[in-house]
Parts: structure tokens; sequence; C-alpha cells
């Protein structure tokens, strides 16, 4: 636990001296300190990242063949890319990527809201606090593949919904996130059926942000009723299954998840509501680009409404609703940042407000990681 309160301590202090003036090289130093820090990781044998890097080297023993006739069906992705790390035969490098990647992603996603909507230096401190203090470290670290699926989704879904570029090549890398891990896919489904949805408005919204999780999951029943030995079905039903019996962290780490899944939630019916007020007032006022960027932090916040309402539905699923939130904290940062940037012109005292809230949200959560999380992980710092 030290050694991860002494890189966050360094990243505290690091902040005033090169972020004012170069945020983004602030965030590539403390992307590179949070890499080194997993790279001397020593996991545990309770812990995913010991059964993965098992794998990997059983994998590099068997050859590829042997490991893709085997193990190719469920999570063919996953495997080729294990396979593939095992080559190198260092077993820190898992860790190490499996940082990089998610919170490389995550600071991308977080620089290009930043930029997009003009963020004060001070705004942006806030929401990188509410970032960094709300990513659970030792989860990226130990679950790894999951965490790093979520990252490469939020940040193409920003670019699919609030750029509104590349959507062929988003939606093809959303299948493919599926085939790296399953828990991606209803995610994808969600996107997909917002497609259509995005234009409700009023109840209906409400209605279909509850009712569309919901449906997916009738849905799915009733598809592996009929299709038991289709082979995805069945990997998807067993994965499910299994999260409902798994229940190591307790009832604490529990109603945490749905107390961040509930103040997430809020954050999103801010800004949607942010949103509607702003996109009426430009319509009026004829100031194309903002109206036109409301009108997109509406969908975005209402897909992640959708996302999160997916929570309850799934609330017997422990491990949906334990991992869940991390995925929506990665996506958080654009509306966080819209809601502060206007908040700033129009309602200081407002702002100063929903500040404090995120900040005192944002610490209470970090301690709660460092008393009850942090203290599993273990180093060595042996090159």
């Amino acid at each position: 636990m030290k050694y991860v309160l002494l890189v966050f301590a360094l990243i505290v202090i690091l902040n005033p001296i090169i972020a004012r003036k170069h945020y983004r090289f602030y965030l590539l130093i403390v992307l590179l300190m949070l890499t080194a820090l997993a790279y001397f990781v020593v996991p545990s044998p309770n812990m995913d990242l010991y059964r993965y890097i098992e794998s990997m080297n059983f994998f590099d023993h068997m050859g590829w063949r042997w490991t893709m006739r085997n193990y190719g069906s469920s999570n063919p992705l996953a495997t080729v890319a294990m396979y593939a790390l095992a080559q190198f035969h260092n077993d820190h490098l898992l860790a190490a990527i499996a940082v990089f990647i998610t919170y490389g992603c995550s600071f991308i996603l977080f620089a290009k809201s930043a930029k997009r909507y003009e963020a004060s230096y001070a705004d942006m401190n806030f929401a990188f606090v509410f970032l960094m203090f709300n990513m659970n470290y030792c989860y990226v670290i130990d679950v790894v593949r999951i965490y790093i699926a979520y990252a490469i989704f939020a940040l193409l879904l920003y670019i699919d919904v609030i750029e509104k570029k590349y959507r062929p090549l988003c939606f093809a890398v959303y299948i493919g996130l599926c085939y790296f891990h399953y828990a991606i896919v209803l995610f994808v489904l969600l996107r997909i059926i917002f497609f259509f949805t995005r234009k409700l408005r009023g109840v209906l919204s409400v209605l279909a942000a509850f009712g569309i999780p919901l449906v997916l999951y009738i849905a799915y029943r009733v598809a592996f009723f009929f299709t038991g030995g289709n082979v995805v079905l069945s990997v998807l039903s067993d994965r499910i299954d299994k999260y409902q019996e798994y229940e190591v962290f307790g009832i604490w780490q529990f109603l945490a998840s749905v107390v961040r899944v509930l103040f997430l939630l809020a954050i999103m019916v801010v800004a949607v509501e942010f949103a509607k007020q702003i996109t009426k007032r430009n319509n009026t006022d004829g100031i194309k680009n903002k109206r036109n960027d409301s009108i997109r932090v509406y969908e975005y916040s209402t897909l992640l409404i959708y996302i999160s309402a997916s929570v309850f539905t799934f609330i017997t699923n422990y491990q949906y609703v334990l991992r869940t939130p991390y995925f929506i904290q990665i996506l958080a940062s654009a509306p966080l940042l819209y809601i502060f940037t206007n908040q700033r012109k129009e309602q200081l005292k407002r702002l100063q407000i929903m500040e404090l809230i995120v900040l005192a949200e944002s610490l209470s959560h970090f301690i709660y990681l460092l008393i009850y999380v942090y203290g599993n992980l273990s180093f060595e710092f042996v090159l």
C-alpha cells in the first residue's frame, strides 16, 4: 500500500509544477509512473493476474496449435494476445500493459474532453481527481482483461458519440472486443439499440433506460434456452452464473459499488438537464457549435444512464455490479467536464458546491481503497 500511496502523492506534488502549462505531458508522466509501479507487482495465488500468468506460460509450453484448438473458442482474441505476450517470457509485462492501456485510454478520453469543452486548469484538476481516486488501480492489475476492454470501448464510444468520427471502425472494434471479453456484449447491444432510441425524450427515455437492459436480459435467457449449444451463449451463460455465485469481497464492497453507480447516475442526469437547457437556449441564439456539443453530450449521457440502469437490472450478478462502475467512471470525464465548464460561466457558486461534493466523494472512495484494497498488492523491485 505504501508504494501506491507514494505514487499518488507524487502525482499530487507534480500537478502544480507541470500540469498548469503542460497538462498532456503531466498525464503522460502519471501514466508512466503507474505503469512502472505495476511492472513490479508480485501477484498472489488468489489473483486473476496469477492465473493469467500461469496460463500464458502453459500456452507457451504447449504451442500455438494446441492452444488455439483447446482455448480458441472461448475469448479467442484474448487467447491470441496472451499467447503472443508469453513469447517475451517476462511475467511482469502483463500487469504493466494492462495499466498502460487502461489508464492510457482513460487519459486520452479525459484530455479530449478537456480540450473540446475548453476546461480550465481548476476544472481539469477536479475531474482528474474524480477519475484517479475512483479508479481501482488494484483491480486494473488483478483482473486485466475486462479493464483493458472497458477502457478501449470507452474511448471509442467517446469518438463515436461525441466526436462522431470513424463510426464503422468503432463498431468493428466493439464487436472485436466481445471476443476479448464477453462482458462487453451487453454494452455493444446497448450501443446498437441506442442508435435507434436516441431521439426518445421525457417519460419514454426513462422507460427505455430501465426497460432496455431488462428486455436484453430476458432475450438472452430465451435465446440460451432455445440455442443452448451455441458456443458464445454457452460461455456467456457460464460466466454470468459463476459471477452470481462469486462473493469474495463481501457486502461492503458491493454496497460501495451501488453507491458509486448512484453518484455517477446523478452526474449523467445533471449533464442531460444542462444539455437540454443549453440546446434550447442556443437554438434561439443561433450558436450552432455549442448546440451541437450539447446535443452530443445529451445523447452520450443518456447512453451512460442506460448503462448505469443495467447495474440494477443485473443487481444479483455480484461481479457485474462490482466492475461496471469503473467502466462508467472512465466514460464520466466528458459529462463532468461539460458540467464544470458551463457552470463556471454561469453559476460559479453552484459550481463550487458541485466540486466540493465531487472532491468529498473522491477522497472518501480513495481512503476506502487504501484501507480495504490496495493493501492486497505486493511489490518486488527487481529487474
